[in-house]
């Protein structure tokens, strides 16, 4: 390791005591190519070591704390070359400084944030409430369905065949839905970071990519538990393949 970067909301004045741990392992290649010269033939090792890390670490409260350690790691080269655009404040573990200090908000300036946030998030939360709840009633709809089902003869149950696929592929197209939802939301959060310059009145006012429209969106939707439904439906639903298979 030749540093270690604490960011996100633990580095800035908007953590609670369940503010996660956001760590950046700074390490480097040459160093590592000594020690274990096969992990440099990966073609991510940043990206490995980030996997790897946070399955040792999964669910690891810090001793003391209710602060769950979120590891990421990068290279020496770019842990050099960071875009400090992209972090509200970041601190450097090794040189005891920070490499860009946490600016304090107004009240009257947090409620702006906060209201402006929600009115643009509101579609979003509108749409993706919607798709939840109808993947719901389908299921529930075919629940009923499927007891029904398991009551009668086998011939009964052919000449119903196409009538049971079309409402499993209405659950399928609900499901699709949800990863399409999903999806969208993470990549308003992609653009929000692959900008070069600050564009909106927030974004300047904290000088920080965090609070992009994008970004205020994602984050919205997050607070409520919505992206953590609409991604524990993607894992499912690509564990397990498609229903009427």
């Amino acid at each position: 390791m030749k540093d270690i970067l604490i960011a996100s909301s633990l580095a800035s004045y908007f953590y609670n005591e369940y503010s996660d741990l956001d760590i950046k392992i700074v390490y480097s290649p040459e160093l590592l190519s000594l020690e274990t010269p096969e992990v440099l033939e990966k073609s991510d090792v940043s990206g490995m070591l980030t996997k790897l890390g946070r399955l040792y670490i999964l669910n690891r409260i810090i001793p003391n704390t209710n602060h769950q350690l979120d590891p990421f790691f990068i290279s020496e080269d770019d842990g050099s070359s960071l875009n400090l655009l992209k972090f509200d404040s970041l601190y450097s573990v090794f040189k005891k400084t920070w490499l860009k200090a946490p600016k304090h908000l107004s009240y009257k300036d947090m409620l702006k944030i906060i209201e402006t946030a929600k009115e643009k998030a509101q579609p979003f939360l509108d749409k993706v409430h919607e798709d939840i709840e109808e993947l719901r009633r389908d299921s529930i709809d075919f629940m009923i369905l499927y007891d029904y089902l398991k009551t009668l003869p086998t011939h009964q149950l052919m000449n119903l065949r196409s009538y049971i696929n079309d409402q499993i592929d209405k659950i399928e197209s609900d499901l699709q839905q949800i990863v399409s939802d999903q999806e969208i939301l993470k990549g308003l959060r992609s653009r929000a970071f692959s900008k070069e310059q600050l564009d909106t009145e927030f974004e300047k006012l904290m000088n920080s990519f965090n609070y992009s429209d994008e970004n205020l969106i994602y984050k919205f939707v997050t607070r409520y538990g919505y992206l953590k439904i609409l991604s524990t439906i993607k894992y499912i639903l690509e564990k397990k393949g498609k229903l009427n298979e």
